[in-house]
């Protein structure tokens, strides 16, 4: 539990430092309303919150803020554009939509075939992607449906602030010119980094001791 808290502070502290504060505010409500309707749904199940369960949701609580993310930085770069705050929620949610549903359905795909862990580690293991498929569709729910109608009330059109000359996103666009305008090397560096993990992972072996 104490580790969950902990957690949860350096996501907010995370996400006022990056977002601001009306829109970290907005964001961070996806954690409690999903992790409320988790609990629910794993009481539901008949689950009890055990070592297993609390390991998955201090796993997801980072995930838990990504959908929400994206979707409310989209609906206040409408809102920039001069969209009215509905016009702006229903028109920003439905532009990423099937992207965020798309991600969320990988993640969840990654850790399905955990479900078929066979012997008496399964019988412990299986709640670690059960707990993370309710988590992460709660959060795709929260983020889809709950966040839009808060940023639709409460959102206001935030002033531009100029990133471009920081130094991280200079750096950044310094790189990805460099990558883009040398195409063939960099396709060729990925496949070389490709191949030398390979020949890493054959020379160590293929087991967990």
């Amino acid at each position: 539990e104490n580790n969950i808290l902990s957690g949860l502070i350096l996501v907010l502290g995370v996400l006022f430092l990056f977002l601001g504060f009306r829109t970290s505010l907005i964001v961070a409500l996806a954690i409690p309303m999903s992790m409320l309707m988790s609990f629910a749904a794993i009481q539901a199940l008949g689950y009890t919150l055990n070592m297993i369960v609390l390991f998955s949701l201090i796993l997801a609580l980072g995930m838990l803020v990504d959908n929400a993310i994206v979707i409310v930085e989209n609906i206040y770069r409408h809102m920039q554009h001069g969209a009215g705050r509905i016009k702006a929620a229903m028109d920003g949610t439905g532009e990423v939509a099937w992207p965020v549903i798309t991600s969320t359905a990988t993640t969840l795909a990654a850790f399905s075939p955990l479900l078929f862990w066979p012997g008496i580690a399964g019988d412990f293991m299986k709640y670690l992607p059960i707990t993370l498929i309710i988590t992460l569709s709660s959060s795709l729910f929260v983020a889809m449906v709950i966040s839009p109608v808060i940023c639709s009330i409460f959102a206001t059109a935030r002033r531009k602030r100029r990133r471009e000359n920081h130094w991280f996103v200079r750096g950044y666009r310094a790189l990805l010119g460099a990558a883009i305008n040398h195409r063939l090397t960099t396709l060729l560096l990925v496949g070389m980094l490709l191949v030398g993990v390979g020949m890493y992972y054959r020379k160590r072996g293929k087991g967990l001791e």
